[in-house]
């Protein structure tokens, strides 16, 4: 089963400000009848195109007996039945997650920061394979 990344509002907003501010420059220049900066409309348009591609890139998926966490290229596998505890967290540290909704998985080997959309759904499954996790959130 796979599970996108939640995206909030916050998140979104500081990812698209650079884009909010060229539209904002570009309706300036063009309500001044001046003309049209194509430079920052292709800046625009390959930004957008970026961030849909990473948007997509980010998922979580429950493989059998494995929690594979998916970043842009990097593949990260876990097993859940080395899954001790899950628990809330709000960090802002880098992780495949877009959103400060966060959960941090911690195994025996290490830890990971995500945020799935249907959080409940995703932790039951979790438990389902492993019912010693031990979840906080």
């Amino acid at each position: 089963m796979r599970y996108r990344s939640k995206l909030d509002f916050l998140t979104s907003l500081i990812i698209l400000l650079p884009v909010i501010g060229s539209i904002f420059r570009l309706a300036s220049l063009f309500l001044a009848s001046q003309a049209i900066n194509w430079n920052e409309i292709s800046f625009i348009l390959i930004y957008l195109g970026i961030l849909v591609f990473l948007y997509l890139s980010i998922y979580y998926e429950i493989q059998k007996n494995d929690l594979v966490i998916s970043n842009l290229y990097f593949k990260s596998h876990i097993p859940i039945s080395s899954i001790k505890k899950i628990s809330k967290t709000r960090t802002f540290m880098a992780a495949p997650a877009l959103s400060i909704d966060r959960m941090k998985i911690e195994s025996h080997k290490k830890s990971v920061v995500i945020s799935p959309k249907n959080r409940k759904e995703f932790l039951a499954k979790l438990s389902e394979t492993n019912p010693q996790i031990k979840i906080e959130v």
